[in-house]
């Protein structure tokens, strides 16, 4: 069975030089999806101080900072959160300095039934070695994964998302190139390449990967009944 995308907000959210962002969901929330924080912003010294929506608990499932030296820094985060909401939530980001950047948030689900959605693994690489690849590759353990990719690069770059890769936005901030996709199902486990060509020289860039898989179905090893007599 699939992970599905429940909702996503459709158009991107530019940190203006901001410490603090809000995203709100259009609909209601699913109780046992994911909620899904992904943020790309261009330091790598400024922190994720938090991440609420008032219901659900958030940590960091994958953060990839930039190496030192880079004429423009950067930095990559996916946060998400077990939800237990139905309510149509508002996800507030807060930050130890204000960034120019972007943020998204999504809600992922199983497609045909009611498994939760669960990490499975995670990938990234922050790169100063000039290369024409952007590389996020991820190793997953569960067959059938959905995996978010999200990619800040120095140079305003433009290039294609990877092969089975849905490109939710890739746009210019203030220095840098920011960029998300996703694929809802990668397939079998194993090694994922999930490299993005670029159309010039990339040479700096953060990019962070994480695979979700759907939580195993509950097993009975054994069942007994118990029959009380009364007499």
């Amino acid at each position: 069975m699939a992970i599905a995308l429940a909702q996503a907000i459709p158009t991107k959210v530019f940190l203006n030089n901001e410490s603090s962002k809000t995203l709100a969901f259009g609909s209601a929330c699913t109780n046992g999806s994911r909620i899904v924080v992904a943020l790309t912003y261009e330091s790598r010294t400024v922190t994720i101080s938090s991440v609420s929506d008032g219901t659900n608990t958030y940590a960091a499932d994958k953060e990839v900072v930039g190496a030192v030296g880079a004429p423009a820094e950067s930095s990559a985060h996916i946060w998400s959160a077990p939800n237990t909401s139905t309510s149509a939530l508002t996800v507030t980001v807060t930050l130890s300095a204000p960034v120019y950047g972007y943020l998204e948030i999504y809600e992922l689900k199983d497609g045909g039934g009611s498994a939760a959605v669960q990490v499975d693994s995670t990938g990234g690489t922050a790169s100063l070695d000039g290369s024409l690849t952007i590389n996020a590759n991820v190793t997953t353990v569960a067959a059938n994964c959905a995996v978010i990719v999200v990619v800040n690069e120095y140079n305003n770059t433009t290039y294609a998302a990877d092969s089975g890769y849905t490109s939710l936005y890739r746009t210019a901030g203030s220095n840098n190139y920011h960029a998300q996709e996703y694929n809802l199902d990668v397939g079998a486990a194993g090694a994922k390449t999930i490299a993005m060509g670029s159309s010039s020289n990339v040479a700096y860039y953060s990019a962070a990967s994480v695979a979700y898989k759907l939580a195993a179905s509950a097993t009975v090893l054994n069942s007994r009944k118990l029959l009380l007599g009364v007499g």
